[in-house]
């Protein structure tokens, strides 16, 4: 599946902002699957996050070898797994949830995570996860200030590497706070530090040469609810501040091709399945009035992948590498399952 929008074609440099979405499990499937991870002709071992990573890689190398790219350098790429909660091998491996820091953060270096906001107000907690290096946000719950998840939850992401950050609003709990009013407090608070940084002064986007600091982007913003009014408002919202978000993506039972609002905000609802990689990649011409306040979209292209249809000539070394390490952690779930390690039988549905 390919979209894109056609280029307006600016003289000014422009930014490309490749944002992966995701909803993979950690693995291809049953942790029984896939015994030999180095045999890249079995199906069994496409899906999960290895293919997940080799789409990410593979998409952005093509980009900068794209000799028309002339602005290849200034590439940005963001990827906000889930956490994986309710599958076999999380239930099965010693360190239960945790494994997702294991393989999220340690292994594929992704700093955050999402997850529904009633995850953070149950009682129990894995202590593996209570972790400043790989952060839950999410945008409109308030917390307690004892919750243990208290200093470990954000309600914005600012990811230093790409200069992109990241908000979560989830409508999956009654109990939360306005969506609208939560976004308005992201967008004031990321604009907030751009003005103490100087970047609204100082016409050359990017790092602020006087201070070393860093100019944030506005935000990516995942909305997790169904209606199409609450996406319209809350993008109605978002049109109206100064420095409006870069891109809602929200859920929808179809497929919908993105559309650029107002020339600020790419807006796109997509289908969540478990076994799709949405690759959208943003043009974004960000001093185009010689100031860093008039970030305007030039062009958007999505296209999806299928995890469980990986091409062959994604199947690189190292994929294979992440498939071996992802093998040693199956084993230990196998080996941990009272189940199923000596019997072979493996429940079809596991409580």
């Amino acid at each position: 599946h390919h979209w894109s929008s056609p280029r307006k074609n600016r003289t000014m440099p422009i930014t490309v902002l490749n944002v992966f979405v995701s909803f993979a499990g950690l693995l291809w499937g049953d942790p029984r699957n896939c015994l030999d991870p180095t045999n890249t002709a079995d199906p069994k071992c496409n899906g999960g996050l290895a293919s997940v990573a080799s789409i990410i890689r593979k998409r952005t190398m093509m980009d900068s070898m794209n000799s028309d790219n002339y602005k290849n350098n200034n590439s940005h790429i963001l990827h906000i797994p889930k956490l994986d909660r309710q599958n076999k091998f999380v239930q099965m491996h010693p360190s239960g949830l945790g494994v997702n820091k294991v393989i999220s953060h340690d292994h594929f270096q992704w700093n955050a995570f999402h997850a529904p906001p009633y995850f953070f107000l149950r009682k129990e907690f894995p202590q593996q996860l209570l972790s400043k290096d790989f952060v839950g946000v999410v945008s409109n719950l308030a917390l307690s200030p004892t919750s243990p998840w208290s200093p470990f939850l954000e309600s914005v992401y600012f990811d230093a590497k790409s200069r992109m950050t990241f908000v979560h609003l989830d409508g999956r709990d009654p109990a939360l706070r306005s969506f609208e009013e939560c976004l308005v407090a992201a967008l004031d608070y990321i604009a907030k530090i751009n003005e103490n940084n100087g970047c609204y002064i100082n016409p050359n986007a990017g790092v602020n040469p006087n201070s070393n600091t860093i100019c944030w982007l506005p935000p990516i913003v995942f909305l997790f609810e169904e209606s199409q009014d609450v996406l319209d408002t809350l993008l109605q919202a978002g049109l109206k501040h100064d420095h409006p978000p870069l891109l809602i993506y929200g859920e929808a039972g179809e497929i919908y091709t993105p559309i650029i609002a107002e020339d600020k905000t790419v807006v796109v609802t997509l289908l969540h399945d478990y076994d799709t990689v949405s690759h959208l990649r943003i043009e974004v011409v960000e001093n185009e009035n010689g100031s860093y306040t008039s970030n305007s979209i030039d062009s958007v292209n999505l296209t999806q992948f299928n995890v469980k249809e990986l091409p062959m000539e994604y199947k690189d070394e190292d994929y294979v590498k992440d498939l071996v390490f992802l093998r040693s952690l199956a084993d230990e779930a196998v080996k941990n399952d009272p189940k199923v390690g000596t019997s072979g039988f493996m429940p079809m549905t596991r409580e």
